[in-house]
């Protein structure tokens, strides 16, 4: 995949690590700061080294058997098979469901799979660094290649989303959008249209986020002159948990407002999508919200850190 400019509308993005790191750097509008209890979607992580020798502090020399797609490879480690999940990093899926339920894969997907497999086969040594398993007994951790993280990597290389709380890795993925790397950039085309873009973002209710639910919204805003085709377009974040399609048409110059919780009883607004979410969906210290076009493309997205948008 060829970088390509970032397509935000917004103006791009040019937070340095240190910046990032400290967060609450002034940039863009504050929208309010708190935290949030994260729920599915998030990596469950369940360590028990005493019941499985794979799991160890310090590296283990490893041969790769497969790389699946740009977030999981299948290893030797002494003789034994084992599926490992990177761990603090998404890339994108491989395979996307068309309208006739059918599935096709996806250029960004491909791309990461590919990343993988070159930085695999060029490497002199290939070391394991696990720590746990997720809720589908596949282990979770990080290969080093020559010494090097391959999630630092490919994050950097904007090949997907930098996820968990390492701030090193967020700077170096809000990098990667800066420089229009990877899924941040026009490697996969343009995306079907660029005047459906991300509007205001509230995702720090006012008190506490689980019990306001209703308050908790992001708005998607047709800046152009012709309607929009709603279908296939989704808004999401970091994780595989939290994708959310958009319905209807929208029409130019107007904006859907997507909230969280469910609509309280007797509402009902064209212009308003209620989640139905039982917990908030957008964190407040940390976020990123894409949206996503029937392509699988990144058409626009925001940071947020500590309340923040993080803007030009």
């Amino acid at each position: 995949m060829t970088a390509g400019p970032a397509r935000r509308r917004v103006g791009p993005v040019i937070v340095a690590a240190t910046a990032l790191m400290t967060a609450g750097c002034g940039w863009g509008r504050d929208i309010g700061t708190g935290s949030k209890t994260d729920v599915g979607g998030r990596t469950e992580v369940v360590t028990d080294p005493a019941s499985d020798p794979v799991h160890d502090a310090d590296p283990v020399p490893v041969v790769v058997d497969r790389v699946v797609d740009g977030d999981s490879v299948e290893l030797i480690v002494a003789g034994v098979d084992v599926e490992l999940r990177l761990e603090g990093y998404n890339a994108p899926e491989l395979y996307a469901e068309n309208g006739d339920g059918a599935e096709t894969q996806t250029c960004d997907g491909l791309a990461a799979r590919a990343a993988v497999d070159a930085a695999v086969e060029a490497a002199s040594t290939i070391e394991l660094v696990a720590g746990g398993s997720d809720r589908f007994g596949r282990t979770l951790g990080d290969l080093l290649l020559d010494g090097e993280s391959v999630v630092d990597r490919l994050i950097g290389e904007g090949y997907g989303l930098a996820t968990g709380d390492d701030e090193r890795r967020r700077a170096l993925m809000v990098d990667a959008a800066s420089a229009g790397l990877g899924v941040w950039g026009n490697g996969c085309g343009e995306p079907v249209s660029e005047d459906l873009t991300i509007g205001v973002i509230q995702v720090d209710a006012p008190g506490d986020d689980r019990y306001n639910l209703v308050e908790e919204s992001v708005e998607v805003v047709n800046i152009g002159s012709e309607p929009i085709e709603l279908a296939g377009w989704v808004l999401r974040d970091d994780t595989t948990g939290h994708r959310f399609p958009l319905p209807g048409t929208l029409a130019a110059g107007e904006w859907l407002t997507v909230i969280t919780g469910a609509a309280p009883p007797g509402v009902a607004r064209a212009d308003t999508v209620y989640l139905g979410e039982s917990f908030p969906v957008w964190s407040n210290d940390w976020e990123t919200v894409i949206l996503v076009d029937p392509k699988g493309v990144f058409a626009d997205w925001r940071f947020v850190a500590d309340g923040r948008v993080l803007l030009e």
